[in-house]
Parts: structure tokens; C-alpha cells; sequence
């Protein structure tokens, strides 16, 4: 049971917060369970911050992925009123900030969050970018410096749209290793 430890650490001050799921819907876990899980913490940890990230693909609601919450279908999570994105697309309530793992160029991942995720929003919930920052050893083509400016100019990237964008709160870099 984790609500003991983590009401303890949120309550000291040691966490704000918690990454609630890292593409969890897209290895299977379906949109309702991910919506029951962010409302049980909630209620568990009040005041607590809640994040979660998937893929585009997850967001782009291919029929695999939908669960129990793909539109027309009568489970509990389908009798609230939540935004339904224009792929069936639920984006749970309890959430926070919301992010998704694309490491394609800036303007792609712009399009992406606009397309799929940004007008989907209820009104307490932001979205977090989610920057590339690894390098492949093995790239023949382009070294560990050159990955390293590649990085760099991709987060001053990221960094000029959360300065015009209202709907990005925060950066969470990701580092593949």
C-alpha cells in the first residue's frame, strides 16, 4: 500500500507531487483504469500534483488503446461529461498537467499538442513539454557533440513556445539512457 508512505512524503514536504502514469494506456492499461487511478490518488493525496504522459499514439486513440472509455461504450467512466477529443480521447479529470512522449522536432510536437491534446483541457489542467535530452552512441552520423547542439537548440526551442503558449506550466527533460 503505497498511501502511507506517500501521505507521510507529500505532508513533510519531500514530494509535491506524483508522476502518475508513463505511458501506461499505451502498454495496455485502459483509459478508464488510468481515470479511476488519477481520482483514487486524488482523493488519496489532496493538494498533490498529478501528471501523467503517453504517446501520440495513445492520444490519436487507436481502438486498442481505447479501453472501456472509447465512445459509445457504457462503462462507469463514459456517464461524466469529459472531453472527448475528435479521436474519442478522455483526458481524466484528476490530472494536473498532461504530456505526451514525442521526441520529433519542435514544431511537430506544437502540432501534436494542439491537435490532440490542448482543446481537450478542463480548466485546471496544463500541459507539461516533454524535450528530448539523450544521445545515441551509436549514430554514425551524428556524434555526441553534434547530438548535444541537436539537444540544446531543440529545448531553446521548447523554451520560446512555453514563453507564448498559456496551456504549457513546465518542462519535464527526458533522458533516455
Amino acid at each position: 500500500d503505497y498511501l502511507p508512505t506517500a501521505a507521510s512524503l507529500f505532508k513533510s514536504g519531500t514530494i509535491v507531487g506524483v508522476l502518475v502514469a508513463e505511458e501506461t494506456v499505451n502498454h495496455g492499461l485502459p483509459w478508464c483504469d488510468l481515470i479511476r487511478l488519477t481520482d483514487q490518488i486524488r482523493a488519496d493525496l489532496p493538494g498533490a500534483l498529478l501528471w501523467a504522459t503517453e504517446t501520440p499514439t495513445v492520444y490519436q486513440c487507436d481502438p486498442w488503446y481505447s479501453g472501456d472509455c472509447s465512445e459509445g461504450k457504457q462503462s462507469p467512466c463514459c456517464k461524466y461529461n469529459w472531453p472527448i477529443n475528435k479521436h474519442g480521447v478522455r483526458i481524466p479529470p484528476s490530472l494536473d498537467f498532461v504530456g505526451y512522449d514525442d521526441y520529433s522536432d519542435v514544431s511537430a510536437v506544437k502540432t501534436g499538442y494542439s491537435n490532440l491534446i490542448n482543446d481537450y483541457l478542463h480548466a485546471n489542467q496544463s500541459v507539461w513539454l516533454i524535450p528530448d535530452a539523450f544521445a545515441d552512441r551509436k549514430d554514425a552520423v551524428c556524434n555526441q557533440a553534434c547530438q548535444d547542439s541537436r539537444n540544446a537548440q531543440r529545448a531553446w526551442g521548447y523554451y520560446n513556445w512555453s514563453k507564448v503558449d498559456l496551456r504549457v506550466s513546465g518542462m519535464f527533460p527526458w533522458a533516455w539512457a
